[in-house]
């Protein structure tokens, strides 16, 4: 007989004799294997009443939550704690009873967005059961779900429709906010409630909306949005005013130029535009003042009959009339003012033209900057000096030249935009035009220069119509690129990304450069050439850790050839540095004894600009170092470590975390390393003795002795030593590592033992040792285990127990049994006490006996002894699919024996029908709520199906878990049609619930279909038309009102925004046909509008809109080249129609001319484009190859014309063909060289676009005149003789022709007024000579048919009576 074992003591091996149950002293604890060695232990849910290291103690039931508790171990709930003498949850845990009541479970906190319990209808507060502490437990609208949500003055940074995320504080006004996503929208990031977290210089900021204002301005942080002001409030800003045409000046008041409709002494209104001359005006009842409504100065509003209307008070007139409104009040009467009446001008030399006092065309006023003191003066030729020099009152206008000023200098010289050729003023060149480069001021535009023969931009400038002449010169850097960003940044690479320039400017970029070099290393250079659609390049093959500048580069090919422009945008970037290779502390490095602790380490390759070295104890940072680049080692000290920490560990493992630094960019940003983690390890010592040590688990023959480990270890712990002390015998067991407690078996039921425990670690044993002298007595002999354990006919509802009583009962009679069945939570469902109702039971009580399972009824049966030495069995009623362990014990004077454990799972079954209780719907997503009766029937998962409208997609969701009672779908289509079920399944079948039809919310539209913009539709180029249908289905995403087109169409590229209403065909396409300007870029962009206002996603075209040939409206209405006059051996004039070279409908006229060429050499191309016309033959070349087909004019020669006053009427010029002196002008210069003599012309008009160039039909044959020449002798005649003959044959042929001449002129004035009526093609054309005299001589007149009009006479007598060349060659 042996005596029992204390509670922790050493018991024997468990055999089929001797049960675990009957060698230990306490009737609760069982002799379990422990480290080696079987010891008397309390069960799972006892606790040993001494601690686990110490024996003799007693087993207790473990305590519930609010319970008071002696130590942790005390605590039932395994994440619960012994706080303060009382179980309570660790951190991370909530009690869900609350912490007022007991009997709780600890429940793992609730991140943000997940379910927690409702505050009202449990203990738990809104703040314990959420693990974010900035979250309370709220409900969700007015639904009956309760979930973590941030408290007001925090956002959930992952978005309030998704879990997981944490509390940010949100921003002040004028605070950096995160830019808005459709998870967290624009107006859940800022702190007051009116702000909005918008765009704003390259960022987002938390700004006031429209109709509010910032209190502290919007460059200051922290303001608050208030109400703008009406009109008449106190205001203290500009900003505060809510009328956009209202300033502040103590009360909100309209700024210049307009006026309170309510007037300025009342409150509210609208300013208004003032009136102009003539409009209606507001009746002075209504508190306007009569000065404030009218725009004009000198303007008052006026009764006229019954009607105000805005009119000029008494010493001014209205400059458009009082019956015509939008004048201006012009005071009476000077030089240069409006003048009423032709009288109205003073000076003399003056007139009233287009009703203005003005000089007469020869003349120039004098003052012109005081209409009381000027003038008229007789005009100055070019060149010569102006005479009055009187700065303050300086009239540049005193020059002859119409293009022609009086500059600074005090001479008349070109306008800006002319310069001077021979004589006259000569307007400058256009981009493209041919031009010699004499001037610095030839070409038109100020950023142009003569280039390579042509107006060409200066080199920082780009020409907006590229190679094709007439466009415009624009700053290059206006193509620079935007929002310059770096991401994905690596070792040996990152991506950098940006934004086009805006609008229609990315159309002029051909390609963009990235270029990418070294930091203070110049002879590194690499760059990549991109497409100009392009906005991101991953930059590779750089060093890590290394700075670099990146640039990129727009270029600009179009406006010069073989020439680029270019304008780059610069930005630095590190690369991200290498780690460290390795840490090599060694030796003395790790002896923490007398100096710190070293730690050494390999840089990694690249650049580095130095480190972060951080020691962890755990996960507690203990101290931080940051060396320079040069630094290969730091060394922490004790005095480095914080205050509470004392000093560095002996044999001690740390963490050492080390993030190197990049070289710095941007003025000091860095990149860091990924994070280099290693563990050092001190150098160990000897360590100190084990802690707290106790006896518990006694058993009748064995004891589990316990301890904590020494809180001084030195090193790491190999085992531990425990000295068995019994009356003197010693002897030692050891444990086969670290463990803390010891099963020491062996022992004599009844006896008290002493423990000495001693710790070993790498270095050796610890010299002194902790000892154990009480708590450590075995306990008296227990019963065996019942035999032959069985469970059988399991379902899913429970199965049958049977079993046989035990080997040995070490009692003369069995005084009963106790069944305990737990589920695989250890938490008991069920427990059984069978007594015996005949035993002698002596001083044993069966209250003593020890009840785990206080929170569940319990059943007790009474059987004889006779029944308890039989067989027995047990029904039990249970839950499917739970694994349940089954425990049997009998009974005897020591108590409960040891137990016999069996376990089985029940079975599944099929679920209950689950059903829907609640749908709570978004655009995009929905979040289902559903109930189902228990128990859960096995392992149970729920397919949520959603069934939708077509053409949307059949949606499946599948869930694990019985106790799932909501999930969300995300990804729905918006405002459309669902069918939802669940269905719940288990292995054993399944369950559908009722169908719930379910819509999404409407959301803003997708973008249109079918978006085409067509240029020159129908063949005119001045129209786009814009075609495009309703958004598809699965984009409408709600009901569409209208459609939005916006477009830049519109007069001076104004933007312009045209609205179409939802046509009730879904299938209808939309046109819009839109006015446009050729060779011009547009952006044209159409969204659609749902019926809450919601403007949807924009789709947009930008176009550039092409050019084509000008079309011929003016020659179809007749001739454009109508006579001949001024005929001589090498030139002629023709008089054309201004109006065919001024057709632009179809594109900007980039060059006009003539062609021509002697008539039987002609070639003309009706298909000439502008390059072609630009670079036809010279006169220089055409007449060396017999006047073949050559281009007669100049570039300005048009202008030209005109500025001569060539012009007969308002689009008639008369045009000279023939007169320019060309001998010593280049081949490839254009130049109105001479005709060759008696040869017969033909000349065609052109207009020209960049899409192709206009011919008129030829005109002509235009006849020069030919050389007269006498081929005389001396020797064939008689000089003396042949003159007399010769003088008297001519003296009859003049007077013959004088008195022909007079009768020709009569009859040719009659003919004319006869030939009025006839159509142009009636009259004879021939021969368009105006040389009547020349006529006479050559050849007999025949007056019938040579009918010249009057005008030709007029032109000969008016044009050519000066040029004596007729007459000297007569």
């Amino acid at each position: 007989m042996f005596a029992e074992v204390i509670l922790g003591g050493q018991c024997p091996a468990p055999t089929s004799d001797v049960p675990n149950t009957a060698t230990c002293l306490d009737s609760k604890a069982i002799c379990v294997s422990d480290g080696g060695m079987h010891k008397c232990l309390c069960p799972s849910t006892y606790y040993d009443s001494n601690g686990v290291n110490t024996g003799g103690g007693q087993c207790l039931l473990k305590k519930e939550l609010g319970v008071y508790c002696p130590f942790d171990g005390a605590c039932s709930d395994s994440n619960a704690i012994c706080s303060n003498t009382k179980c309570t949850c660790k951190s991370g845990f909530y009690d869900n009873t609350g912490t007022s009541d007991t009997a709780g479970t600890c429940i793992e906190k609730k991140n943000l967005g997940f379910s927690c319990p409702n505050p009202s209808n449990s203990n738990v507060q809104s703040k314990d059961s959420c693990k974010d502490s900035f979250a309370l437990c709220q409900q969700v609208g007015s639904t009956n779900t309760y979930t973590c949500t941030c408290t007001s003055s925090y956002y959930d940074n992952n978005g309030d429709n998704i879990q997981g995320g944490s509390c940010t504080a949100k921003v002040i006004l004028g605070g950096q906010c995160p830019a808005p996503t459709s998870d967290v929208p624009n107006t859940a990031t800022c702190l007051d409630s009116k702000a909005i977290c918008v765009s704003d210089g390259g960022m987002h900021k938390c700004l006031c909306p429209s109709t509010y204002y910032d209190s502290n301005g919007v460059n200051t942080g922290g303001g608050q949005c208030l109400l703008k002001r009406q009109l008449g409030q106190s205001c203290q800003y500009n900003r505060a005013c809510n009328d956009s045409n209202a300033i502040c000046s103590g009360v909100c008041v309209c700024k210049s130029g307009f006026f309170d409709d309510s007037g300025t002494s009342n409150t509210g209104g609208t300013c208004l535009t003032k009136l102009s001359l003539g409009d209606v005006c507001p009746n002075t009842d209504t508190g306007v003042l009569s000065s404030e409504p009218c725009d004009d100065t000198y303007s008052t509003c006026q009764l006229e009959t019954s009607t105000y209307r805005c009119r000029c008070t008494s010493d001014y007139y209205d400059d458009n009339g009082n019956n015509t409104s939008g004048g201006q009040c012009v005071r009476k009467v000077e030089l240069g003012s409006v003048c009423p009446m032709q009288d109205a001008c003073i000076k003399s030399n003056s007139q009233c033209v287009s009703d203005t006092c003005v000089c007469v065309s020869d003349y120039y006023d004098t003052n012109t900057a005081n209409v009381s003191e000027g003038g008229c003066n007789k005009r100055k030729l070019l060149n010569a000096q102006c005479t009055e020099r009187n700065w303050a009152n300086y009239n540049r206008d005193q020059c002859s030249d119409q293009f022609a000023k009086c500059d600074s200098n005090g001479y008349c010289s070109c306008n800006t935009g002319y310069h001077q050729e021979s004589s006259g003023c000569v307007a400058n060149k256009a981009n493209g035009d041919v031009c010699t480069g004499s001037t610095n001021d030839e070409c038109s535009d100020t950023n142009s220069e003569c280039r390579n023969g042509k107006c060409t931009c200066k080199t920082s400038y780009y020409d907006n119509n590229g190679q094709t002449g007439g466009g415009k010169c624009e700053l290059i850097n206006q193509l620079q690129v935007g929002s310059v960003v770096f991401s994905n940044i690596q070792t040996t690479g990152f991506t950098v990304s940006w934004s086009l320039p805006p609008g229609s400017l990315s159309g002029f970029v051909n390609y963009y450069t990235v270029r990418w070099t070294l930091i203070n290393q110049e002879n590194y250079d690499q760059s990549s050439v991109l497409s100009s659609s392009t906005t991101s390049y991953t930059v590779t093959g750089i060093t890590p850790g290394k700075t670099y500048k990146v640039e990129i580069i727009s270029r600009n090919t179009e406006t010069e050839v073989n020439v680029e422009r270019t304008t780059t945008v610069s930005k630095q970037q590190a690369a991200k540095p290498n780690m460290i290779k390795e840490i090599t502390s060694s030796g003395n490095d790790l002896d923490v004894l007398s100096s710190g602790l070293t730690i050494r380490y390999t840089p990694g390759d690249g650049g580095k600009s130095g480190y972060n070295i951080r020691l962890f104890d755990g996960n507690t940072m203990i101290a931080e170092k940051i060396p320079g680049q040069s630094s290969t080692s730091v060394t922490i000290w004790n005095s480095n470590l914080p205050n509470n920490y004392g000093s560095l560990k002996h044999g001690y493992r740390y963490t050492v975390k080390i993030i190197t630094k990049s070289e710095s960019y941007d003025n000091g940003k860095k990149v860091q390393s990924d994070e280099f983690e290693a563990e050092v390890k001190t150098t160990p010592k000897l360590p100190n003795p084990p802690e707290n040590g106790q006896c518990g688990n006694v058993l009748d023959s064995a004891i589990t002795v316990s301890w904590d480990p020494p809180s001084v270890p030195n090193g790491d712990i190999v085992r531990y030593h425990v000295e068995v002390d019994q009356s003197s015998l010693l002897s030692t067991r050891s444990t086969d590592d670290g463990t803390t407690s010891l099963h020491v078996d062996g022992l004599e039921p009844g006896t008290s033992y002493h423990f000495r425990l001693i710790t070993e670690n790498e270095v050796g044993n610890s010299t002194a040792s902790y000892y154990i002298s009480t708590g450590c007595k075995t306990k008296a002999k227990m019963a065996d285990a019942p035999q032959n354990l069985q469970i059988s006919n399991i379902s899913s509802r429970g199965f049958i127990v049977t079993w046989d009583v035990p080997f040995n009962l070490h009692s003369e009679e069995n005084f009963g049994y106790v069944l305990q069945i737990s589920d695989d939570t250890e938490k008991c469902v069920t427990r059984v006490l069978y007594k015996c109702s005949n035993c002698n039971l002596g001083n044993f009580s069966f209250s003593s006996l020890t009840d785990p399972c206080t929170d569940i009824t319990h059943s007790t049966k009474t059987k004889t002894n006779n029944e308890l030495m039989q067989a027995f069995s047990y029904t039990a009623e249970l839950n499917p699919d739970i694994l349940y362990t089954v425990t049997v014990s009998a009974i005897n004077g020591a108590g409960q024996g040891y137990g016999a454990d069996a376990n089985k799972t029940t079975l599944e079954e099929a679920p209950q029908k689950p059903s829907i209780t609640n749908t709570d719907v978004t655009s995009k997503s929905l979040t289902l709520t559903w109930n189902i009766n228990g128990p859960r029937p096995g392992v149970t998962f729920y397919d949520i199906k959603l069934v939708p409208n077509e053409p949307a997609n059949f949606i499946k969701k599948t869930v694990e878990g019985f106790n799932t009672r909501t999930f969300t779908v995300t990804g729905l289509e918006e405002f459309w049609d669902y069918n939802v079920s669940v269905i719940a399944k288990t292995s054993e079948g399944s369950m559908e619930s009722d169908i719930t039809s379910v819509q999404t919310l409407p959301a803003a539209p997708g973008k249109v279909s079918d978006f085409v913009a067509t240029n020159r539709p129908g063949g005119i180029y001045t129209q786009i038309k814009v075609t495009w249908k309703a958004p598809t289905p699965l984009e409408r995403n709600g009901i569409i009102k209208e459609y939005r087109l916006v477009h830049n169409t519109t007069q001076n590229n104004q933007w312009s925004t045209d609205v179409y209403d939802q046509h009730e065909s879904m299938d209808y396409i939309y046109d819009s046909l839109l006015s446009v300007n050729p060779e011009m870029y547009y952006l044209i962009q159409v969204a659609a509008v749902n019926n809450a206002n919601v403007l949807g996603k924009t789709s947009e075209i930008l176009t550039r809109t092409p050019s084509g040939i000008p079309p011929n409206d003016v020659e179809q209405n007749g001739d454009i080249i109508s006579f001949l006059n001024n005929v001589k051996q090498t030139e002629f004039s023709v008089l054309l129609d201004k109006d065919f070279f001024q057709q632009d409908g179809h594109g900007v006229i980039r060059a006009t001319g003539l062609i021509g060429c002697i008539t039987d050499k002609c070639n003309f191309n009706y298909g000439m484009s502008l390059s072609e016309f630009n670079s036809m033959t010279s006169w220089t070349i055409s007449s060396q190859n017999g006047y073949t087909t050559y281009r007669i004019t100049k570039s300005d020669w048009l202008d030209s014309s005109t500025r001569k006053k060539r012009q007969t009427t308002a689009n008639m010029v008369n045009f000279p063909i023939g007169v320019d002196d060309c001998s010593n002008v280049p081949d490839n210069v254009y130049c109105n060289g001479p005709l060759s003599p008696g040869a017969s012309y033909t000349i065609v008009a052109i207009a020209c676009t960049s899409g192709g160039c206009l011919l008129s039909k030829p005109y002509g044959p235009f006849q020069t005149l030919k050389e007269i020449s006498c081929d005389c002798k001396p020797d064939s005649c008689d000089s003396g003789l042949t003159a007399i003959i010769v003088g008297v044959v001519l003296g009859v042929i003049i007077l013959v022709l004088l008195s022909y001449s007079g009768y020709v002129t009569l009859r040719l004035r009659r003919l004319s007024n006869k030939d009025q009526t006839k159509p142009p093609d009636a009259q004879q054309q021939p021969q368009y000579m105006n040389q009547l005299f020349l006529t006479a001589v050559s050849q007999s007149p025949d007056v019938e048919n040579n009918q010249s009009s009057e005008d030709n006479y007029t032109s000969l007598n008016e044009e050519s009576r000066d040029d004596k060349s007729t007459y000297e060659t007569f």
